[in-house]
């Protein structure tokens, strides 16, 4: 074999190795999320069941007010610099990009609802479309399937693979739960099993490594 082979065999596999020696460090943020989208499920099904003395626009303030929060809080959330390369190895860089790509169709789906939805009521006075927003618990747990198992392989990190599966079998459960109150429940649930408990993890493993 040449050196330039050689050389070029040496950078795929310091590439293939580079998502191996960080810890992924997006943790926080999947506690954080976990816990907004709960919160936001949780209020939105209490006012469906009239627990909640609010009319039923306060639905959107819930959702997109919590969510826009944890957005902004998100950007200012603490992470361990002094390791290094944080943030900048190859795993890092896949889960933050799949993520971001992941959120930002989630949240145009459900500006693109809301607007279809009101645009509708006014032509027409009937408020159907609004039922599109049934799909979003489905198409969040399948963002979220999709964004663990990716995360999993490109930082060598098997342990999340579980979690996309959990993720991934919520899908059905709340297609299965649309037009019901106990969809909201099974969103709370599968959020917290599949964001918090995932984002704890990867927290415990990125201070592990930071203290070792």
């Amino acid at each position: 074999m040449t050196e330039d082979t050689l050389a070029d065999l040496a950078r795929l596999r310091a590439i293939a190795e580079e998502g191996r020696r960080m810890p992924l460090l997006g943790g926080r943020h999947l506690i954080l999320w976990g816990a907004v989208v709960a919160l936001a499920s949780s209020l939105h099904g209490a006012l469906v069941a009239d627990l909640l003395p609010l009319p039923m626009i306060a639905a959107a303030f819930f959702w997109f007010g919590l969510t826009a929060a944890a957005a902004f809080i998100g950007r200012s959330l603490p992470m361990i610099r002094h390791m290094r390369g944080a943030g900048n190895d190859v795993g890092n860089r896949v889960e933050r990009s799949v993520w971001q790509m992941g959120g930002a169709l989630l949240w145009l789906t459900g500006l693109g609802i809301l607007a279809a939805a009101y645009w509708h009521l006014h032509q027409t006075g009937k408020p159907d479309l609004f039922l599109l927003f049934t799909m979003m618990p489905p198409l969040t747990f399948g963002v979220y399937a999709i964004a663990l198992r990716v995360s999993a392989e490109a930082a060598s990190l098997p342990q999340l693979k579980p979690y996309a599966l959990i993720s991934l079998g919520f899908v059905p459960v709340t297609l299965l739960l649309a037009g019901s109150v106990w969809q909201f429940g099974a969103m709370a649930v599968g959020v917290l099993l599949v964001s918090v408990l995932p984002g704890r993890m990867m927290l415990a493993l990125e201070k592990g490594q930071a203290n070792g």
